[in-house]
């Protein structure tokens, strides 16, 4: 995701649009991440009860694809041969897939679990009963994020 909008963010052409000038590096990208990240998440990943996905849970910014016609657009473009760009394209794709994995994103810590399928409504059925529970003692704030 990073590279992606890190080549939205440098590009000149773009920000001249924009209140700030060009980064000047992918680890101003990562930030942004980070924070729109934490504030999806109301200042904090610990504040959900729960952010569980299915091992099948893709995650990412934006709509993969497009993050990579997006985020490459300069790399592609310089392939002039059809075949090329399109294998090129479908390698970064799968590779924007692979890291979006849900295993993949949990073991980074941004969601908290990763549960079978035919555990859900167990899990759910949990989650649900500690929410109500927390609303009755005063805590408003928690929800249970499911992806």
């Amino acid at each position: 995701d990073e590279s992606a909008l890190f080549g939205v963010f440098a590009d000149p052409a773009v920000m001249r649009y924009w209140s700030t000038p060009p980064w000047a590096s992918i680890n101003q990208a990562q930030a942004m991440i980070d924070r729109d990240a934490q504030a999806m998440a109301t200042g904090s990943f610990t504040a959900p009860l729960a952010t569980i996905a299915w091992p099948s849970g893709e995650l990412g910014g934006m709509g993969l694809e497009g993050a990579v016609r997006l985020g490459f657009r300069r790399e592609l473009d310089a392939l002039k041969d059809k075949t090329e760009r399109a294998e090129a394209e479908a390698a970064m794709v799968a590779a924007a897939y692979e890291h979006g994995r849900a295993l993949n994103v949990a073991a980074h810590l941004e969601i908290d679990d990763v549960i079978d399928p035919a555990e859900t409504r167990g899990q759910l059925s949990r989650l649900l009963d500690a929410s109500h529970r927390m609303r009755a003692e005063g805590d408003h704030h928690r929800f249970v994020d499911p992806w």
